[in-house]
């Protein structure tokens, strides 16, 4: 027996196989945020799938999608996830993963967010525990109003957790899930996103950083369900808009 084998079967720890393919893993990793030995594993495939698929992230990769099951497994009840298209992405940040989070976390949105109109922190954990980086994991549950050109105003309730992941070369990344079962209407009428859900981890890249980031959404527009390359190329967009706009805040522009 390897060595290796042979001290997690002595220490009755079970060794983490996490899928060797961007399709599956990402889901893997979604359904196992909350086991620190999950997200560890999943960090050791992602990183080099990731540098090898480059070119493909850019656009927007499609993904597996998530089923009902892999939401039950999390406390999410969903009659179904048939129309759910999930991809990801990558987006570099000029800035490093703590000052990132920093805003990804904060909680006065609407007072440094131009397209936020109402920000509540409903319930949250401790978050100075959390970049001091003694507590493991940090949560907030928010009632969000944002503005999206076209389509208008929209009202979402969601809670998302954030986590530290130690990485014995490149120091802590940061996770992200975000949960959004409940459906979110737009005052223009034109569409309407039934549930959403995201997984992303903040890498230090040198000084900075980059977001690889996965979202699962089930959209329609005009009483149309949107076609994956559709709802793919828009996420992948918002992706890059959304850290540009971090990277203003942090410039103090």
């Amino acid at each position: 027996m390897a060595p290796i084998a042979l001290l997690a079967l002595l220490g009755g720890c079970r060794v983490i196989d996490a899928p060797d393919n961007l399709e599956e893993l990402m889901v893997f990793a979604f359904d196992g945020f909350e086991d620190e030995r999950v997200m560890r594993a999943s960090v050791d495939e992602l990183l080099p799938l990731v540098d090898e698929n480059l070119a493909e992230l850019e656009d927007g990769y499609l993904i597996d999608q998530l089923t009902v099951e892999d939401l039950a497994s999390i406390g999410v009840e969903v009659e179904s996830t048939e129309n759910i298209t999930g991809a990801m992405g990558r987006v570099p940040y000029r800035h490093g993963v703590d000052d990132v989070m920093q805003v990804v976390t904060a909680e006065n949105k609407d007072e440094i967010m131009d397209h936020i109109e109402a920000f509540e922190v409903v319930d949250q954990t401790d978050r100075e525990c959390f970049f001091a980086h003694t507590c493991a994991t940090y949560t907030q549950e928010v009632r969000e109003t944002a503005r999206v050109a076209i389509l208008g105003a929209s009202e979402r309730h969601y809670t998302h957790t954030a986590r530290w992941i130690d990485h014995p070369e490149l120091g802590p990344i940061a996770a992200i899930r975000a949960l959004s079962p409940e459906p979110i209407e737009f005052t223009s009428g034109l569409a309407r996103v039934d549930q959403q859900y995201g997984l992303a981890f903040v890498v230090p890249e040198g000084d900075a950083a980059v977001r690889i980031e996965a979202f699962w959404v089930d959209a329609v527009a005009l009483g149309i369900q949107l076609p994956d390359g559709f709802a793919v190329n828009t996420a992948v967009n918002q992706m890059a808009n959304t850290a540009e706009m971090i990277d203003a805040i942090l410039d103090g522009d």
